[in-house]
């Protein structure tokens, strides 16, 4: 990277720096000894705070002088472009044993919309999330096992954990067949989310050969596909004006999220605070340098050169003495990483 190249990190609104949340988690390690691989939950006796059990992203957090707030914020209904078909594709599982694939971009709602779509529409179903000894192996063994029964949901947030990339993909793109057919087990619903990309690789033809043979295609062609919108209109913001003034959280999230990305903005804060905490001094630095440029006024867009001279400000002695000489280079590669996060990369200009 040259002096002079615009970078593609950007703070937004209120010092929001633009790398917006994923959640591309791994199933935990076996543990030792047997250990169950599945629990079956009514759904009408969960609560609003088990949502973040079935891995509703938690939203910042603002403090309210009169009142306690609830773990989540108010959902937001968009029922022309959203919910009204996702709804009607889970409450038509109660005729038809179905697979369900919302798909769209990191933390922009999907799993929020289908934990609301089952309360809505199957309060009376049991919901499994296979979890343990891993994702793969417990949804196996559930499938084989006989777990998944007549008015079940089968819960497989990001199911490319689940699908993609590992052995038992096979077994289980066969099993989850023979369960949407099999009229004696039904109904189901296997209700799902991905990004778009990893949903295009698991269910077009353009992958590789032996990657064919796994069942994948076969699986895809009897899913119903719900795509996800990216942000809210302004219209539907004013809709739910009033359920929106009702909690802080979503009163700060229209006011400063990016056009209308009120879920990647709730979604994506705490993830981008812990990692703000957890940074060591120079990319801190660069952060701190950053906020403050757009306070007086810069743009969003930064020049290396401009950033790396003003992120020098904010490294006391004792930290810079311990940096090398690609100690900026190294600063980028770590704020612009992606790991569990997704990276918004628009603001970069050519």
């Amino acid at each position: 990277m040259t002096a002079g190249e615009n970078l593609g990190l950007a703070v937004t609104g209120n010092n929001n720096l633009t790398i917006v949340q994923g959640n591309l988690l791994v199933g935990p390690q076996p543990a030792a000894g047997p250990r169950p691989a599945y629990a079956l939950e009514k759904i009408s006796s969960l609560r609003s705070a088990d949502a973040l059990r079935f891995e509703v992203h938690p939203s910042l957090s603002v403090e309210d002088d009169k009142r306690s707030l609830s773990k989540l914020p108010p959902y937001v209904l968009r029922p022309d472009r959203l919910d009204d078909l996702l709804r009607s594709e889970v409450r038509a599982a109660k005729d038809e044993s179905r697979l369900v694939m919302v798909t769209g971009s990191s933390s922009g709602g999907k799993t929020r919309a289908c934990w609301e779509a089952i309360r809505a529409e199957l309060p009376e179903w049991k919901v499994l999330h296979p979890l343990v000894p891993d994702r793969p192996r417990g949804l196996l063994q559930a499938l084989e096992q006989g777990a998944v029964g007549p008015h079940t949901v089968l819960w497989l947030n990001e199911a490319q954990l689940y699908l993609l990339g590992n052995d038992q993909v096979q077994k289980i793109t066969s099993a989850l067949q023979d369960l949407l057919w099999d009229r004696g087990r039904g109904p189901v619903l296997a209700l799902g989310t991905m990004w778009p990309d990893l949903w295009d690789r698991f269910s077009q033809a353009d992958v590789a050969a032996d990657e064919l043979l796994d069942g994948s295609s076969q699986l895809a062609d009897l899913a119903v596909t719900v795509a996800m919108p990216v942000a809210f209109t302004k219209d539907e913001l004013t809709s739910a004006a009033h359920l929106i003034n009702s909690d802080p959280r979503l009163v700060m999230a229209r006011e400063q999220a990016t056009s209308g990305r009120i879920s990647q903005f709730l979604a994506g804060a705490p993830q981008l605070w812990r990692r703000y905490e957890n940074a060591s001094p120079a990319p801190q630095a660069v952060l701190h340098a950053a906020m403050d440029a757009r306070r007086y006024g810069h743009s969003p867009l930064f020049s290396p050169g401009f950033l790396c001279a003003a992120a020098e400000g904010y490294i006391d002695d004792a930290a810079w003495h311990a940096l090398d000489d690609n100690w900026f280079g190294a600063c980028l590669d770590g704020l612009l990483s992606e790991g569990r996060m997704r990276v918004d990369r628009s603001f970069v200009v050519t």
